[in-house]
């Protein structure tokens, strides 16, 4: 087979120097459009798991009842990481341990951080969850406007935050790093 090939380019014939060179030039351009569709795929992998994180966070900002009875808004603590991963799944399609059911975009996830910032007055309460939904709480005094998330967002009003690590499918025999997702999002009511 190499021989042919060589005889092939060797050869002395008018136009193999040209079939060499649109080999090349056509080798080329399947390459760049390889690359094209897989930084395509990566964009839609990341805008899919994005919207799905931050769709789940803000189904984890349900009021906490009490609080707004004393005139805070608040997020719910105790509700908050069970809405937040139940939403998760379904928006995600994964089943109970973070594994995607269809496998399209990515292999799997890991939460990483999920923390809710409750603001009262001047206080910020922290709720650091872990992967089971449990939580330890820290309270920062006089903390509003000084206090900032793990990605260097302020907490200004009550808010959710979450990061959440993705393992992305192999493409064309690609190993992909895993991509890490922060996001942040605030409570809004009338103040």
């Amino acid at each position: 087979m190499v021989r042919k090939i060589k005889k092939f380019i060797i050869k002395n014939d008018n136009g193999s120097v040209e079939y060499v060179a649109c080999l090349f030039v056509l080798l080329i351009v399947i390459v760049f459009i390889l690359a094209s569709v897989g930084l395509r795929f990566a964009k839609l992998n990341k805008n899919y798991v994005d919207d799905g994180i931050t769709a789940s966070l803000l189904a984890s900002e349900v009021y906490n009842v009490s609080d707004y009875l004393q005139g805070y808004i608040t997020i719910n603590e105790k509700e908050a990481y069970k809405l937040f991963f139940s939403t998760l799944k379904k928006n995600l399609n994964l089943d109970d341990d973070c594994v995607s059911l269809d496998g399209e975009y990515f292999t799997h996830i890991t939460i990483s951080d999920f923390i809710v910032y409750n603001v009262k007055d001047s206080d910020v309460y922290e709720y650091i969850y872990t992967s089971n939904g449990s939580y330890t709480t820290q309270v920062y005094q006089n903390s509003v406007g000084s206090l900032s998330t793990p990605n260097g967002d302020i907490i200004e009003k009550s808010s959710a935050y979450a990061k959440v690590i993705v393992y992305i499918n192999d493409f064309y025999n690609v190993d992909f790093d895993p991509m890490q997702i922060d996001k942040f999002v605030s409570l809004v009511g009338n103040e």
